[in-house]
């Protein structure tokens, strides 16, 4: 009895064995074949990820934000941001008086700058201002005469200012500067109005708005996806929590690599690149007076409108780019943020101004802007931008959590009845986590919570409907674009249709689940349906595809080969066939990640074989790039020598010019 089951347990292990050595065998003999990546357990985005809802389109639903592939690269971080204290020595206490208030403050809802009272130097301390505004254009500002603060106060609405620099001197020597902001443009009162045109000065009578006009507000934070929401942004989840009805689109897909050509088509209905604008005008450079934003629509439905950023060199319209000759909207904060850049120098790089976090001050902005509108009972379209501290580092998110949390606590009884969106407009670009296979899922799959007023979905329930079940569709920001020209127009009835669209407004109906993302004007590159299969990077065909990306680069670059260095192929990081669902056999697309030389620049696009070569007898020249490409390290002023959106990331200049 004992030999025959020693026997057994033998064969059991031979077998196992035999099995195991075919396997292996298999796979290799597998790895070399071009005609079978048609196989799911091959493609190295793990299939447990994904959620088959559709024949056309698997989503990534189930990715865990602490995933084990990316647990080395999370940091923990404060959930504060830590300022230093200043040099300025003796009087380095002015900035942090009382309950931590600078010499000069101001509250948030009223337009009131306040000289605190210092006992033993009010007679001696002497207290100028000067009114400072944007000079004919976004990048430069001019100011009015100094004069002097008369009885600690001052009031910006009376000096009609919106922007003010004070200084304080005693015994003749300045010893304290900072600078402070009000809406005094901003209408006070039901009869003021905002301007229809692109002329933003006072103007009276403005009629009584129409009581079903829902309020919108935007705020977005750079580069915050979905995931890395759900990783860092606990308290702010925790303060949504609180608002009565929230609903998040899952499926949001990305239709750009950075934020510019993600944001055009929500703010203007059009994308960048794609020759879909009606006039001819620079589109990666501006201005952009004469595009018809969706600010410009709540306009003229005489909504009070606002527009805040918090980094001037990296702003939307601004970032290599003229911006715009007359401020868009009522609100404009622009100049603000320029002095305070130009007054930091390098410093401007810190996340602090006047030891006190800078989110502090955008922040401060968005409340005056909501204080004052509201005691109108005007409706307004709000959109904010939060850009530097999340930029980089997809950890940084951490640092600003309390901040947002406690802005939507305190205000709540105003967002309550706003439609509320708070979004990012990609995920993290740039850094380790963008180099992992998990990293590039999330770069495509931006944050996007919206709160819907009780007293909307009280009147048209079906908007709560539809957005419950669209939470998992493959969406875009055309989609998002529908829903708002919805409040503008103040059409929310139920859209019963069957025809397919580049667009749908995903409260007022379903979006097809056979939705691709050719449907949904989604860059081949960019889409999330899409699987990979991994090929070896030594192989001949990774050599020939990474050879043509380069040659790529380098003929997009000829006309600033004066500037640019020509670029070399240093190695190849990843080649990978893609494929899209029910897609059985595919051999004419490939995704390359790549470096090069001399900058070292790590660089990641999708070709594909023109007319019907074969894979296997493919050359250089028979490789098409397709839609754009991504660079996924950081580059600073490699790149400074040129002034092109989307040149800059491929550029490494002959001569570097180090800008402040």
């Amino acid at each position: 009895m004992g030999l025959k089951l020693e026997l057994s347990k033998r064969r059991m292990i031979f077998a196992l064995f035999s099995f195991l050595l075919v396997y292996m065998i298999c796979e290799l003999l597998f790895i070399g074949e071009f005609t079978t990546p048609d196989q799911e357990n091959v493609y190295d985005y793990s299939n447990d990820w994904y959620e088959s809802n559709s024949t056309v389109c698997d989503l990534p639903f189930r990715m865990h934000p602490y995933d084990t592939t990316i647990k080395d690269l999370i940091r923990r971080k404060p959930n504060k941001i830590v300022c230093i204290k200043s040099d300025d020595g003796a009087y380095d206490s002015l900035y942090n008086l009382y309950q931590g208030q600078s010499l000069s403050y101001m509250n948030d809802d009223d337009p009131i700058v306040r000289i605190f009272r210092i006992r033993d130097r009010e007679k001696s301390l002497k207290c100028l201002y000067q009114p400072f505004d944007r000079d004919g254009n976004d990048d430069e500002i001019k100011f009015l005469e100094k004069r002097p603060i008369i009885g600690h106060k001052l009031d910006l609405e009376k000096i009609g200012a919106e922007f003010v620099n004070i200084e304080c001197y005693l015994s003749g020597a300045l010893v304290y500067s900072n600078i402070h902001s009000w809406p005094s443009r901003v209408p006070s009162h039901a009869d003021a109005t905002s301007s229809n045109n692109k002329d933003h000065s006072m103007i009276n009578n403005y009629p009584t708005p129409d009581v079903n006009k829902q309020s919108v507000m935007f705020l977005v934070i750079e580069s915050m996806s979905l995931l890395n929401f759900n990783r860092f942004m606990v308290k702010t989840a925790e303060a949504l929590s609180k608002l009565s009805n929230n609903f998040i689109l899952r499926g949001l897909n990305k239709m750009a690599d950075n934020s510019y050509p993600n944001m055009m088509p929500l703010l203007s209905g059009y994308r960048p690149y794609y020759g879909e604008w009606p006039f001819e005008f620079e589109v990666g450079k501006g201005p952009y007076d004469d595009v018809q934003f969706i600010w410009d629509d709540f306009k003229r439905q005489n909504y009070t409108t606002g527009y805040i950023e918090d980094d001037p060199k990296f702003a939307l319209f601004n970032y290599l780019a003229k911006g715009f000759k007359k401020p868009p909207t009522d609100w404009y904060t622009r100049p603000y943020w320029l002095r305070m850049d130009y007054e930091q120098g390098i410093e401007s790089l810190t996340f602090c101004y006047k030891q006190k976090p800078k989110i502090i001050y955008w922040l401060k902005q968005i409340k005056q802007f909501l204080n004052k509108v509201t005691k109108t009972k005007q409706p307004f379209f709000l959109w904010s931008f939060y850009i530097q501290v999340t930029h980089d580092d997809f950890n940084n998110a951490q640092l600003i959590d309390q901040y947002i949390a406690d802005f939507i606590d305190s205000y709540r009884h105003i967002l309550e009845n706003t439609v509320f969106i708070i979004m990012g407009d990609h995920g993290n670009r740039i850094g380790p986590l963008s180099r992992t296979e998990y990293g590039q899922i999330e770069t495509r799959m931006p944050l996007f919570n919206i709160h819907v007023p009780p007293q909307l979905l009280h009147e048209h329930q079906h908007l709560a409907y539809y957005l419950k079940m669209n939470e998992k569709r493959l969406t875009t920001w055309l989609d998002v674009r529908k829903m708002l020209k919805d409040i503008v127009s103040g059409n929310y009835e139920a859209i019963v249709s069957s025809s397919k669209r580049d667009a749908y407004s995903v409260w007022r109906e379903e979006v097809p689940l056979d939705r691709t993302c050719k449907d949904a004007l989604i860059p081949m590159e960019f889409c999330l349906c899409l699987k990979r299969h991994n090929f070896p990077v030594d192989s001949q065909l990774a050599q020939i595809v990474s050879t043509a990306l380069v040659t790529r680069l380098n003929q997009a670059l000829f006309e600033f080969n004066n500037l640019c260095y020509e670029l070399s192929l240093k190695d190849v990081h990843s080649v990978k066939i893609v494929r899209l669902p029910g897609e059985s056999n595919p051999s004419d697309r490939v995704e390359v990640t790549l470096s090069v030389n001399p900058s070292n620049g790590l660089f990641q696009a999708q070709l594909y074989l023109k007319n019907a070569t074969n894979l296997n007898n493919s050359g250089i020249d028979d490789w098409i790039l397709e839609g754009d490409v991504s660079r996924l390290d950081s580059y600073g002023n490699q790149s400074s020598c040129i002034n092109d959106r989307v040149l800059r990331k491929y550029c490494y200049c002959r001569k570097i010019i180090h800008s402040r």
